[in-house]
């Protein structure tokens, strides 16, 4: 839902790789609505500031927050003007690729707690967020504004 002429919500699929989708939000106010995924949610906030509710406990998230929300959880967040960057990693590559890699076929367990601040990593992903965009194919991205 885009409230005003500021807000904008963008999805790319950066890779020709179906597993992967990067959806960034640019000053997002919204009402706390439910929300759910069949991906690993990779999230960080750039600016403003929203509340995160996941796994039964409430979060405030500002400038700097990194978090994962892990596959068919129901989240939401009310947010206020915020800025974010989610990449959304489907979980069945994710566990090809660590069987490949480690030779486990075991699930990935559950990651503890539900976000971490870590402005350092979340700059990080906030790099990587702006640079996806430039080698994307224009078919391949749905502005959504």
């Amino acid at each position: 839902m885009v409230n005003s002429a500021k807000e904008r919500l963008t999805f790319w699929h950066p890779w020709p790789l179906n597993q992967l989708e990067l959806l960034q939000g640019t000053t997002v106010t919204s009402p706390r609505c439910q929300q759910f995924t069949q991906s690993y949610v990779i999230g960080t906030i750039q600016a403003g500031r929203g509340i995160l509710q996941y796994q039964n406990t409430s979060q405030e998230i500002t400038r700097g927050a990194f978090y994962v929300i892990e596959p068919e959880e129901i989240w939401s967040c009310q947010a206020e003007e915020l800025t974010f960057s989610h990449l959304l990693v489907d979980p069945t590559w994710l566990q090809s690729i660590k069987t490949e890699i480690v030779g486990d076929k075991e699930p990935e367990p559950h990651l503890p707690g539900n976000g971490q601040y870590d402005p350092d990593l979340s700059l990080i992903f906030a790099q990587l967020s702006a640079r996806l965009p430039v080698t994307s194919t224009p078919f391949l991205i749905e502005d959504i504004s």
